[in-house]
């Protein structure tokens, strides 16, 4: 016969079991770029993020057909945009609190937070995930602090602020890049970036550029640009 102790172990590992898996989360700490968000990092790494970055959360349940099938999805677009945004997920099973404050009421939700005082933004898609649109839905939120550089005003670009290295881009684009405004917000004072057209024959020459896009760093302690 089987001991009363025997009978509650194993009846003490299958509880234990069942709740592990109950508290299974779909993206992998090792594998996936996706972040689990729960009650410990949620407001570091998505509300604190708001004071300068921006951040896209799926709120999902680990028991809706939908949210499983969107993972593919958002997994992808974690690999695509993981230099651009923070990303990450909460299971509202797990952390209802989060996903009650957040008032979240479908699912999956996706939440883009950006920098304050910007409102946050939802996307909701009953046929599945659109990474398009929800690409669309965060780059909105990128500022642009780069400066258009010409002959006429690059001395003063160049000398202005003589400790903070300046970073140029010659470029045959019209717009600057999504990823070089991104950039001119996070390293805001820390860096200046500025823009050159290609069209600036007299610039182009002084930096002796062969191909577009080209890319230099001036530093005012260095004699040529980097």
């Amino acid at each position: 016969m089987v001991s009363i102790a025997k009978k509650a172990s194993i009846a003490l590992s299958s509880l234990l079991l069942a709740d592990l898996a109950s508290a299974e989360q779909m993206y992998s700490i090792q594998k996936s770029n996706v972040t689990n968000y729960n009650n410990k990092n949620f407001e570091k790494q998505v509300t604190k993020n708001r004071d300068k970055g921006i951040s896209v959360v799926q709120f999902y349940k680990d028991d809706d057909e939908l949210s499983k099938k969107d993972k593919g999805q958002f997994e992808k677009f974690s690999i695509e945009q993981k230099k651009m945004f923070r990303i990450g997920a909460v299971e509202c099973n797990e952390f209802k609190n989060i996903c009650d404050k957040e008032g979240i009421t479908e699912f999956p939700t996706y939440r883009v937070y950006p920098p304050f005082p910007v409102p946050t933004s939802d996307l909701i898609n009953a046929e599945g995930l659109d990474t398009d649109k929800l690409k669309k839905m965060a780059f909105r939120h990128i500022g642009d602090r780069t400066i258009q550089v010409t002959s006429a005003n690059h001395d003063v670009f160049k000398d202005e602020n003589p400790g903070t290295p300046k970073v140029l881009l010659f470029t045959e684009s019209k717009k600057a890049p999504i990823v070089f405004r991104a950039l001119s917000e996070y390293f805001d004072q820390t860096l200046l970036f500025g823009i050159v057209k290609s069209e600036e024959e007299e610039l182009v020459k002084k930096y002796k550029v062969k191909s577009f896009p080209s890319l230099f760093i001036v530093k005012n302690d260095e004699k040529a640009p980097i």
